[in-house]
């Protein structure tokens, strides 16, 4: 039980991480649409759609981190699989990332 720490202690700290980033992406869509309102209609798309992705990109990583830390605290077989939301965070990775690049 000594890597708990380790593991999750480390998922925990990168959900607090992600969380305060998520602001500052919410805050950059927001200046993003006040200074540049003359913008073609696909940019303003483009950004609106990453801050979905984004969303529930953070939203997925809140509730894994609630689903093992919280929902499951002492039930350690639950603690060595994987949960679901765990598992879509990684392909909103991958939308988020292709999205960016795009």
């Amino acid at each position: 039980m000594a890597g708990l720490g380790n593991t999750y202690g480390a998922a925990l700290v990168g959900t607090c991480i992600s969380a305060v980033l998520y602001g500052v992406t919410i805050l950059q869509v927001f200046m993003c649409f006040r200074e540049y309102p003359q913008d073609k209609f696909w940019d303003k798309l483009g950004v609106c759609l990453l801050l979905i992705l984004d969303s529930l990109h953070t939203t997925f990583c809140i509730y894994a981190m609630y689903w093992y830390l919280v929902i499951n605290f002492g039930v350690f077989p639950e603690l060595a699989m994987m949960h679901w939301s765990f598992e879509a965070q990684q392909m909103l990775n991958v939308l988020v990332i292709s999205g960016v690049h795009t």
